[in-house]
């Protein structure tokens, strides 16, 4: 028998306050951390910039080889170029941020807009090509995108 939503809401607020108790120490020790690692990267900015540079390195090369491997599985349905084009573009661009961390900092903008313009382009062509298979969900790699365009415009 299902319960009324007020008393579910009201069990998982008091198995939430429940769970906050119970790993309240950790809880703290993250909070720690976040403030010390917070306050490194206010006075050690440049130690931070490069930090972050070459974590989005690593994000970018391993989401390119993932991409890779899963274009490579599909490699006979429509758009295998785009998506391969797609994949290629994040292992590059995380390679150059890995390789020049300093220089990928002071362009790390500029390589962004660059990704997000090639990545909106071979989004978008996926989806077009994809558009026969898909009735009705290819719009949503489209619109994925088009929103790579507006991210690489800001």
């Amino acid at each position: 028998m299902s319960l009324p939503h007020g008393q579910r809401a009201t069990q998982i607020g008091a198995a939430a306050a429940n769970a906050v108790r119970e790993h309240s120490k950790f809880f703290l020790a993250e909070g720690i951390i976040l403030v010390l690692l917070g306050a490194l990267a206010i006075f050690l900015p440049l130690f931070a910039t490069i930090t972050i540079t070459i974590i989005l390195g690593w994000i970018f090369l391993a989401s390119g080889i993932i991409g890779m491997i899963a274009t490579f599985g599909a490699r006979l349905a429509p758009g295998f170029w785009w998506s391969l084009v797609s994949a290629l573009i994040a292992i590059a661009v995380g390679f150059v941020l890995l390789v020049e961390p300093i220089a990928g900092a002071l362009s790390l903008t500029l390589v962004l807009i660059i990704f997000f313009v090639f990545e909106g382009i071979a989004s978008a062509m996926y989806a077009l090509e994809h558009r026969r298979e898909l009735s009705g969900r290819w719009e949503w790699m489209f619109v994925s995108g088009i929103i790579d365009f507006v991210l690489a415009g800001k």
